[in-house]
């Protein structure tokens, strides 16, 4: 391994120039690896559905990741920087982003070994090669998962290697990956259908989808009753009940 202040070179599938560096600069913070990733990668996602001539896409912006889950990915990137991290695409449904963002992504049936808050999810698309997370260096393979939303994620993925450098749980153009850590979601690009057999979702927005999760909040909170209030109730049921068995002593003894 190299250290973080020498500049590393690294393998990757960009053109070979100075662009596919790491220096120390690039890995000081997850800000400053996010737009060196981007001068790497820019014209491969901008270019990434433009095979599609159905999709035009409306805006490519930063996701509005956790600060938790950027240093959980960046401990990780200092400490593997013999290659530069792929680029690859995942989609998923609208309210599946927000718990990325929030959590990182997850892996199904498994707690989150950081972070106790997280969610346990299932899986949703089933595992033709085993459990992780999922992800593609298609943009296209991966707008066909993109569920109730035009909304796609674009990340880093850190696969790891063998001992001779080549990538394990690859699969054509699916890459899976086994520990949470190793992708982070890094753009989101918006996109919509130009034509009528496609229908057109909401985009991710996280102060809209901030609000629906605290009114869902909100909903699922228990009533919560004062002490006071619910001793009164009490003793109003117990004096209802009193009063029926007096009621029903008095009716038997009239009747015998």
């Amino acid at each position: 391994e190299h250290s973080p202040k020498e500049p590393t070179c690294v393998q990757s599938t960009v053109p070979s120039n100075c662009s596919k560096i790491l220096e120390a600069g690039h890995l000081q913070s997850f800000s400053s690896f996010r737009r060196h990733f981007y001068h790497v990668n820019h014209q491969r996602i901008k270019s990434s559905l433009q095979d599609q001539p159905n999709i035009d896409v409306t805006d490519i912006r930063l996701a509005p990741i956790n600060k938790t889950v950027q240093n959980d990915f960046m401990k990780r990137l200092n400490e593997n920087t013999s290659y530069f991290p792929h680029l690859v695409y995942h989609g998923t449904r609208l309210k599946n982003i927000e718990s990325i963002l929030r959590y990182g992504f997850l892996i199904p049936n498994r707690s989150h070994p950081f972070n106790s808050e997280a969610p346990i999810i299932v899986s949703q698309n089933g595992r033709a090669f085993g459990t992780g997370i999922y992800s593609s260096h298609s943009a296209v393979y991966s707008l066909s998962y993109v569920n109730a939303t035009n909304t796609l994620l674009v990340c880093a993925a850190m696969p790891k290697r063998d001992k001779v450098g080549k990538i394990e749980r690859s699969h054509g153009n699916i890459l899976v990956l086994s520990h949470v850590s190793q992708i982070i979601p890094l753009f989101l690009i918006d996109f919509k259908y130009l034509d009528r057999s496609h229908t057109n979702y909401p985009c991710f927005n996280e102060d809209k989808q901030s609000k629906i999760d605290k009114n869902n909040e909100i909903q699922k909170k228990p009533v919560i009753i004062s002490r006071k209030y619910l001793r009164k109730v009490l003793n109003y049921m117990n004096d209802e009940v009193r009063k029926n068995n007096r009621y029903q002593v008095r009716s038997f003894e009239l009747f015998n």
